[in-house]
């Protein structure tokens, strides 16, 4: 399940993932101390921003820490809201390490407590590789060389390219259009040898009929027109 944490104040996305069923058996789990009295064992996602413990947690700590209002809404992948009760700052212990005062999102859910990358309790160790621009582009150029040298007859010579075919399965509905059209004196069977000739493209629509669609560029370099121009609407109101 992936859940989604928007901002109404316009700023950054908060992005969790909470895997619900795995087939790995290995789990990331570590306990934390809550406030020095509550121990809870946490999922480590690194692909969260944010850290989510079921409310009821929280109803187990006294004195219960203060939680403030939060303008975030949690969003499951799917789209449906989780609520969200605010967010409260505690101080959470891993191990023998100093006590540090984490964020948390409470929600009402009963999965398991989450624990994102951006705490600082040096439970992820995080490793970034960044490549140059210069050498991913060099990359890019080296394999494309490659294709066309692999290739070398496609890039040479005068290709072919077969026409567009007609679906056998809207064939019969093409004549049965075609008749019409030209039944209506739409357009004019012509048997003969011709100058041009336009490709064209059969649309079945929603209700079952035909759309015929034709790219005019060939039809338009032999059409033979007189060059004169359109009269504006102020040529006729001048001589008035």
């Amino acid at each position: 399940m992936n859940n989604t944490l928007e901002n109404s104040d316009d700023e950054d996305e908060i992005f969790l993932y909470e895997v619900s069923k795995t087939n790995d058996k290995e789990e990331s789990i570590v306990s934390l101390t809550i406030n020095v009295q509550l121990l809870v064992s946490f999922k480590v996602y690194t692909g969260t921003q944010a850290n989510i413990p079921p409310v009821k947690y929280f109803d187990m700590l006294l004195p219960k820490p203060e939680i403030t209002k939060a303008n975030q809404k949690l969003v499951s992948y799917c789209g449906g809201r989780i609520p969200v009760q605010g967010r409260c700052a505690v101080s959470c212990t891993y191990v023998q390490s100093r006590p540090s005062n984490q964020q948390f999102y409470v929600v009402e859910t009963n999965s398991v407590p989450i624990i994102g990358f951006s705490s600082d309790l040096n439970l992820i160790k995080l490793i970034m590789n960044v490549n140059s621009a210069a050498s991913i582009d060099e990359s890019i150029r080296n394999s494309v060389l490659e294709a066309i040298k692999e290739f070398n007859d496609v890039f040479e010579g005068l290709g072919k390219l077969d026409g567009e075919k007609i679906p056998s399965a809207v064939c019969d509905k093409l004549k049965v259009e075609l008749d019409r059209m030209e039944k209506d004196s739409v357009m004019e069977k012509v048997t003969v040898l011709t100058e041009w000739v336009n490709s064209m493209m059969a649309v079945q629509k929603k209700y079952g009929t035909l759309c015929l669609c034709i790219d005019p560029v060939d039809v338009n370099k032999p059409i033979r027109r007189p060059h004169y121009p359109t009269p504006m609407l102020e040529d006729y109101i001048k001589p008035v």
